[in-house]
């Protein structure tokens, strides 16, 4: 099967929903806009811990090709905004100069991304959250930092009326979440938008005749149960487009660029410089019954080291089988933990690493997707220095142990409390000895000033061909530090509104 239209945009997460949106917006341009992942409602949204992971690449099970990183990527339409807890962070004002100063971004200026910010939060809604929304989780770490003379504020997040139900991760069935599937889409559809859902984009193509991207080229797999009928059948299909644009994400993006034979090249940049960005989560055994997985599950958060050391503590929340799969240890410390799944707290660390050429996206020998990830020193020495802070603080609200990865036995206890550095040191931060998780991967197609060391410029226009625009987080250059959510929309806004402006030219 064959379509056309004038602009094909592949993803409809943050990325990808505000330029359908935005674009959308002028009048008599025909969009196409595809995502590999159903179109799931919120009225098939299943309080199922199990069954949800479907809404997720690999059902969760995304790592790095050592096994030391797990990567939560949503694959459904609305992308990763169906499945965040809605922490709505602006990104720091050192990142933005270090953007500016180490890779030449024009146009992101703190002055460009609170505009981006203002058009987002005009379309979305956003909730400051108080001391009546905390559950056990967020104020026991309230009282821990404010205990401990640390710096402690409320979390703003893209929720209305939030009731607490504890299901974030798996989709709010009761749409108090504001995501990509109540906003922007619903915008971009009544301006005639088409959506094709369950559509794996194997290759953009290209041609050589007028040197542009010309479209894209995949498979239509059959649509699941408990999802809405797509809009075309099943088989293979060619779209072709005067304009594709790129919002699968940080690691399909740069993975379908790196399939696509018939591109140019598109720089040595392409695929590397991936940032994972991880949130290392610490298991705190209380001596009583508390509540984590039932209250809002992010409500207050400390940015105190986020200049110095570069890394948040937030409170955070995972249901059984996630504590299951992400806890360290084996045998009979971890049943000994899960036995007490109702004492445990969860908080995390995040913490983001400095861009490396040598962590990358690539293909191996069957064409599937991987990620080649190695730690830098620096980024483990503040890890490190998070996690001994969080130890910290657990054990000053009477914590009896703590679990986290970088120790000889996946734990500490009180007992170990006036010799926490010699206990969590960087000695046992190796590969496989625990489980580090980042849903907020970036980089990968990054933009920057140099065609040498970034595939797009400022405005998300591809250096090196005509007709291709990335507009996601693989465009960051480096990472938010904090999570990126508020900060792919704004910066994908001010892309779309740069397009918008200059559509005649880029249709050309």
């Amino acid at each position: 099967m064959r379509l056309s239209a004038d602009v094909v945009i592949v993803g409809s997460g943050p990325g990808g929903a505000v330029m359908a949106k935005e674009l959308s917006e002028i009048a008599g341009l025909s969009i196409i806009l595809v995502d590999a992942g159903p179109y799931v409602l919120e009225r098939y949204y299943q309080q199922l811990e199990l069954k949800m992971t479907e809404l997720f690449w690999e059902r969760g099970n995304r790592v790095t090709d050592d096994l030391s990183t797990q990567i939560l990527q949503a694959r459904c339409v609305g992308g990763g905004t169906v499945v965040y807890t809605g922490t709505a962070h602006k990104v720091p004002d050192f990142v933005l100069n270090d953007w500016a100063g180490r890779w030449r971004v024009e146009g992101f200026t703190r002055g460009d991304l609170d505009a981006g910010y203002e058009r987002v939060a005009s379309n979305m809604f956003i909730t400051e959250h108080t001391e009546e929304d905390w559950n056990d989780n967020n104020r026991l770490f309230v009282e821990a930092c404010t205990g401990n003379n640390i710096g402690v504020e409320n979390l703003k997040r893209f929720v209305d009326k939030c009731i607490g139900c504890g299901f974030c991760y798996q989709g709010c069935k009761y749409r108090r979440k504001v995501t990509m599937l109540n906003t922007y889409l619903p915008k971009a559809f009544a301006n005639g938008v088409q959506l094709i859902s369950n559509f794996h984009v194997n290759e953009v193509l290209y041609d050589p005749k007028t040197k542009r991207a010309s479209g894209v080229k995949g498979v239509v797999k059959p649509t699941p149960p408990l999802a809405e009928r797509n809009s075309v059948p099943e088989g293979s299909l060619e779209i072709n487009a005067r304009l594709v644009v790129m919002a699968a994400g940080a690691i399909n993006t740069p993975s379908i660029l790196l399939r696509s034979k018939s591109l140019p090249d598109l720089g040595a940049a392409l695929g590397r410089f991936v940032l994972m960005q991880n949130a290392h989560n610490v298991h705190i055994l209380m001596p009583y019954k508390v509540s984590m997985i039932r209250g809002i599950p992010k409500a207050a958060s400390t940015k105190e080291f986020l200049d110095s050391h570069r890394f948040v503590i937030a409170p955070a929340q995972n249901h059984p089988i996630a504590t299951a799969n992400d806890v360290t240890g084996f045998g009979l410390n971890w049943k000994h933990l899960m036995r007490y799944f109702h004492n445990l707290l969860q908080w995390q660390v995040i913490c983001g690493d400095d861009p490396h050429f040598t962590n990358y996206v690539y293909l191996d020998s069957t064409g599937k997707t991987n990620v080649r990830y190695l730690y830098s020193p620096d980024y483990i020495e503040r890890q490190i220095a998070g996690l001994r802070t969080c130890a910290r603080l657990a054990f000053s609200i009477g914590a009896e142990r703590v679990f986290l990865g970088p120790t000889k036995n996946g734990y500490v206890t009180n007992r170990n409390m006036n010799a926490l550095d010699h206990h969590i040191h960087r000695k046992y931060f190796s590969p496989g000895r625990f489980s580090l998780t980042t849903a907020h991967p970036q980089g990968g197609c990054r933009m920057g000033g140099n065609p040498k060391h970034s595939i797009v410029n400022s405005n998300g226009r591809a250096h090196r061909i005509n007709g291709l625009i990335v507009s996601d987080a693989s465009i960051f250059p480096s990472p938010t530090h904090v999570n990126p959510v508020y900060t792919i929309l704004a910066a994908t806004t001010l892309i779309a509104l740069r397009t918008k402006e200059d559509i005649d030219k880029l249709l050309e």
